[in-house]
């Protein structure tokens, strides 16, 4: 299990959870490791998903059964927990849908910083975190320092958000405006972040009320992604 940080921007709808997904199902395949998906908005994605109901259920799920879980924090501090529990344990894979809910461009989880900067050093090994977020404009500072896999950018138009990764990954402003759904760019290497405008910061989120269907979660590890997805 190698682990790492990996990042995925892009609008709604532009594929960027369809290739996370695809990443993390390869992920499985590679070394049967169990996988986390937080999801944070919650997100029509994982609509109908059985979701845990509580931190300590996601635990017995991962580290007792050694199986996949969907959880939707319940507040910040729930978050902050189980970031703290994972970057101990290890040895998984995670989601981190919406990312940007807990890394704004002016806060940033201290626990999701710290289980980022710390992959490696899990108990039963390291974690890969796959983090995926329509605002990369709108992204702590912190969040891509701890990146060291690949950054993905599906299309963004043009604003805050598409001048950032301009700015700082070099990418072709035009193409990165225009790339059809499923296709993006790459940017490897070290982040360096460059001065420029200060976006606004979104308000915090109201976790919905939806309970999902009973039914014990499952990610395929087929090729093609879920339709749903």
């Amino acid at each position: 299990m190698s682990g790492g940080v990996y990042i995925y921007v892009g609008i709604t709808q532009s594929g960027k959870t369809t290739k996370a997904l695809s990443d993390l199902r390869q992920d499985i395949r590679e070394d049967g490791r169990p996988a986390l998906i937080v999801d944070l908005g919650p997100a029509i994605n994982f609509k109908g998903t059985y979701h845990e109901k509580d931190r300590q259920a996601v635990f017995r799920k991962l580290y007792g059964e050694q199986s996949h879980a969907v959880y939707t924090p319940h507040d910040m501090d729930d978050f902050d927990l189980l970031m703290n529990g994972v970057a101990k344990c290890g040895g998984i894979h995670v989601i981190l849908d919406e990312v940007r809910w807990v890394a704004n461009y002016n806060r940033i989880s201290v626990p999701l910083t710290t289980a980022l900067r710390h992959w490696a050093h899990g108990d039963d090994g390291p974690v890969t975190y796959r983090c995926t977020s329509q605002r990369p404009g709108d992204l702590h500072r912190d969040f891509y320092a701890c990146l060291t896999g690949d950054l993905y950018a599906f299309r963004i138009p043009p604003g805050l958000d598409q001048d950032r990764l301009v700015r700082e990954c070099n990418f072709d402003q035009k193409a990165l405006g225009t790339l059809p759904r499923g296709s993006f760019l790459t940017f490897s290497g070290k982040w360096e972040e460059k001065p420029g405008p200060v976006p606004e910061t979104p308000p915090e989120p109201v976790p919905a009320d939806n309970t999902p269907a009973p039914e014990s979660i499952t990610i395929p590890l087929a090729s093609d992604p879920p339709a749903s997805v």
